[in-house]
């Protein structure tokens, strides 16, 4: 469910949820006290408070952790010193107040209010010495909490409603089993916000409404589960939701990528979107993930907005649900340029010295790019030898700073290529590329290929080509892990038109890693059957 921007207020007291349940015939939901704490002993103290823009404590306030009611005005939580540990936290409606503070001052510098964000917000809990404060404009707010002993504090704040300023009208919105019982734990939303858990009465602003009964887990939704209403001045509506009895959840929640593994020659934002399957599914809960390659943890990356990726990057993720069920890692693999550049922007020149000799230079936007991620600039040399009539040689260097931001770590890359002849019918190529990249304090990273290229003229209209190549990225640098593959590629060539090439190409492709995506698995090895046209003028 993606939370929003609370827009409306709602009459919702611990006093007032009480007596709710109690005349639908069943007991209220046992509440902590105000100032309550859950959690582990003895682990870092993290203290949740709500309060208006007087600060002045809110008492009525009602305060979720994980969807769950924690409390009133101020609950005290403990996050686990030994790993991060991620919390969904909301803040319930008050009675004449809008969720939300556009004039809040953050003085730690760790979240900027923003009056109109798209998604949850998400703060990394340092683990240094000293508190650490957050204030929340979000009603939903998710924060993952770092190793440490020190102590912080969220703060959810509350405007007041201008009294005589905006006409509302209480709705009610009831889930319900089968039998009949109240879902005191049930989630109920408001225009895509987590509203509160079990029946809720929120006074609402005249106009249309979005209101929805989310996953409870151990139960199926039955019927009707989101209303799209309008709220008219002086209408009393009660809307009901109905769950049935279902098995356990016992089904991972299943995460998928918007953008497929592939090669790129331009940035990606990628989404990492999770589904809970299963009638009885619970919902998705949180999604973690790692660009390093390495297997991501609870203590990874927490999901909040599309990744930007602009350079190969070995992506890894997975989804918890809110049953617990934890997703296995998948991999997704994004390449933007192996052993050597593909494409360069800038400019080149020429020179034949004689019949056997020319040289290039150029200056380029780096590699692979059409403008550039640094104020450096790539340049590049090439010789070109001709010493028979059917042998040529190319001798190749690029070099340049290719990390964003980074000026001062180059990446340099040494190419030949060497192309004979012997026969009218016959042509064979050989290539070979060597490639390091400085990484500062780090380790430099380096790679290196080779190749060969055999080509067959048949007849006119058909020739053949066999392609093998070679490829260890020794450290990992440009395939997102350290691994060597190999490949082999067959292609008859028919020439249809003068001005047209048709292609039917059998590609096998192996790794000494499970590096290849075989649906929702990584495996060593894929094989390729394609076809393609090509017209040329």
């Amino acid at each position: 469910m993606k939370p929003s921007q609370w827009s409306c207020p709602e009459t919702w007291s611990r006093k007032n949820r009480k007596r709710e349940s109690q005349e639908g015939g069943v007991d209220g939901p046992k509440y902590p006290e105000t100032g309550a704490a859950f959690g582990s002993s003895g682990t870092r103290n993290i203290n949740i408070i709500a309060y208006n823009t007087d600060g002045e404590l809110l008492k009525d306030a009602g305060i979720y952790v994980g969807q769950k009611f924690a409390g009133t005005g101020k609950v005290n939580m403990n996050g686990e010193q030994s790993e991060n540990k991620a919390y969904r936290i909301n803040f319930g409606y008050v009675d004449g107040y809008w969720f939300g503070c556009a004039t809040c001052v953050n003085n730690n510098n760790l979240l900027k209010p923003q009056k109109n964000g798209t998604l949850r917000q998400k703060v990394q809990m340092a683990s240094s010495a000293g508190n650490s404060t957050v204030l929340v404009e979000k009603s939903d707010y998710i924060i993952q909490i770092a190793p440490g002993s020190d102590s912080a504090t969220v703060e959810g704040i509350y405007r007041k409603v201008r009294a005589n300023t905006i006409n509302f009208n209480t709705v009610t919105i009831v889930p319900k089993a089968l039998t009949g019982e109240i879902l005191d734990n049930a989630p109920i939303y408001l225009d895509e916000v987590f509203l509160a858990t079990g029946k809720v009465s929120p006074n609402l602003k005249t106009g249309h409404h979005k209101l929805e009964c989310g996953n409870l887990p151990g139960y199926a939704g039955k019927g009707k589960s989101v209303f799209n209403i309008t709220v008219k001045a002086g209408a009393t509506r009660v809307y009901t939701c109905r769950y049935e009895k279902a098995d356990p959840d016992t089904k991972a929640p299943r995460t998928g990528t918007s953008v497929q593994s592939g090669k790129y020659d331009s940035p990606r934002d990628v989404s990492l979107n999770c589904a809970d399957p299963g009638k009885n599914g619970a919902g998705c809960d949180f999604t973690y993930y790692t660009t390093n390659g390495k297997k991501p943890t609870a203590a990874s990356n927490l999901y909040s907005s599309p990744i930007t990726i602009s350079e190969t990057t070995l992506l890894k993720y997975f989804s918890v649900d809110n049953s617990g069920n934890v997703e296995s890692v998948k991999t997704a693999i994004f390449n933007f340029g192996w052993a050597i550049p593909f494409t360069h922007t800038g400019i080149r020149a020429a020179y034949a010295i004689n019949e056997k000799l020319s040289l290039l230079a150029m200056v380029a936007n780096g590699c692979d790019r059409t403008v550039d991620n640094n104020d450096g600039k790539t340049i590049g040399f090439q010789a070109a030898v001709k010493p028979m009539k059917n042998i040529s040689l190319f001798l190749n260097y690029t070099g340049g700073p290719e990390q964003g931001g980074n000026d001062q770590n180059w990446r340099n890359v040494l190419d030949g290529v060497l192309v004979v002849k012997p026969f009218t019918k016959w042509e064979f190529q050989l290539s070979g590329d060597y490639g390091s990249e400085d990484q500062g304090a780090s380790q430099n990273t380096e790679w290196w290929g080779i190749a060969g290229v055999a080509r067959y003229t048949l007849l006119d209209f058909l020739a053949f080509n066999a392609r093998a190549e070679y490829f260890d990225d020794v450290t990992g640098t440009r395939l997102g892990v350290a691994q060597n593959l190999w490949e082999f590629t067959f292609t008859p060539e028919f020439t249809v038109h003068e001005n047209m090439i048709f292609r039917v190409e059998y590609h096998h492709d192996q790794s000494s890693e499970n590096f290849f995506l075989d649906h929702e698995r990584n495996v060593k090895s894929q094989d390729t059957l394609s076809m393609n046209a090509i017209f040329h003028f």
